[in-house]
């Protein structure tokens, strides 16, 4: 099976020395994550690449940020991440759960690789200054 790109953050692999995608649906995942939580400016020789939602963590959670953060995404996807197809953006937060901390949010895009077919997502959450975790679920259809 053919390597795509290098795992971020980069591990050591004891038989490719570092631990490489091997499948559309995670480099597309990765690539995904990268763009979400990259602030513009953040990359070298691209200033404009980005969602920058770690930016946002200390906006008041309302519906407007959550606008305002579901148009970066849409624009940055189109420009850079041509192949993906956004079905759905969904938030969680102490707005819809008034269990979980006001200090919490979570994010879950639902996106259609749209070359191979594949509907997957991406969940990332964010607690205070920390992003806690982005895991990618990947459901193959």
């Amino acid at each position: 099976m053919a390597t795509l790109a290098p795992k971020l953050p980069l591990a050591l692999d004891a038989s490719t020395q570092y631990a490489m995608i091997k499948d559309y649906p995670k480099l597309a995942a990765q690539n995904l994550k990268m763009l979400i939580l990259t602030i513009p400016g953040e990359r070298m020789m691209d200033i404009n690449f980005g969602v920058g939602i770690p930016k946002y963590l200390f906006e008041n959670n309302d519906n407007t940020v959550r606008a305002e953060i579901k148009a970066k995404l849409y624009e940055q996807v189109d420009t850079y991440l041509p192949y993906l197809d956004i079905l759905e953006v969904e938030f969680h937060s102490s707005m819809e759960d008034p269990t979980v901390s006001e200090h919490y949010l979570g994010m879950k895009v639902i996106y259609n690789i749209v070359p191979v077919g594949i509907v997957s997502s991406l969940s990332i959450s964010m607690n205070g200054s920390n992003i806690i975790t982005a895991s990618e679920i990947v459901s193959y259809s």
